[in-house]
């Protein structure tokens, strides 16, 4: 499993119409739909680092694509693909097995929100250490997209996705907390 973050103020002008012109017509359709520039900028930036995945990782020839449900795919390729943005920060993920992966800028979250969001369990966890809430509120938060990304589901009663049930891991960067969603195992202790 490999994953790359960036800012979309870190790629230029220039390396976003590059980048456009190389991609599938399924994912320029998908880019085209968006009806905000910074969502077809984050686009564009998760499609520049899978390209650049790849290609540091000896994978030639493979082309992002997006399934009618929006999922991107890398078409001609058994590997896996899992690509997520927030505010200026997208980042992307490979693997050869299943992988879902999450970011979230870090910022501050309602406790109305969080119940909505959470089990008693995670609200337990994010409670327990008030000055550290809004980390562990974005660590389950993002743990549980992954999770949806990693097994293509839709966002339903996100509260019945346990994430104290799978293996997981936590990176920050900035002001960005980034969850990769690998297998599933036993008991997990949320933040490692």
């Amino acid at each position: 499993m490999k994953w790359l973050f960036t800012k979309i103020t870190d790629i230029t002008h220039e390396q976003y119409t590059q980048i456009f012109s190389r991609l599938s017509p399924s994912r320029k359709a998908h880019i085209i739909r968006m009806k905000l520039p910074q969502d077809q900028m984050r686009s564009l930036a998760a499609s520049f680092l899978v390209e650049k995945l790849l290609k540091e990782n000896g994978y030639n020839n493979f082309t992002l694509s997006n399934k009618e449900n929006g999922m991107p795919y890398l078409e001609g390729s058994n590997l896996f693909v899992s690509i997520s943005h927030s505010a200026e920060g997208v980042v992307c993920a490979i693997s050869e097995t299943t992988i879902g992966i999450d970011i979230e800028k870090i910022k501050t979250v309602t406790e109305k929100f969080i119940n909505y969001v959470c089990n008693d369990k995670e609200k337990e966890y994010i409670f327990a250490e008030p000055t550290a809430l809004p980390q562990r509120f974005f660590a389950v938060w993002t743990a549980k997209e992954a999770y949806l990304k990693k097994h293509g589901l839709q966002l339903g009663d996100i509260r019945t996705i346990d994430t104290f049930s799978f293996e997981k891991q936590f990176y920050t960067t900035e002001d960005f907390l980034i969850t990769i969603v690998s297998k599933i195992s036993s008991y997990i202790s949320l933040l490692k």
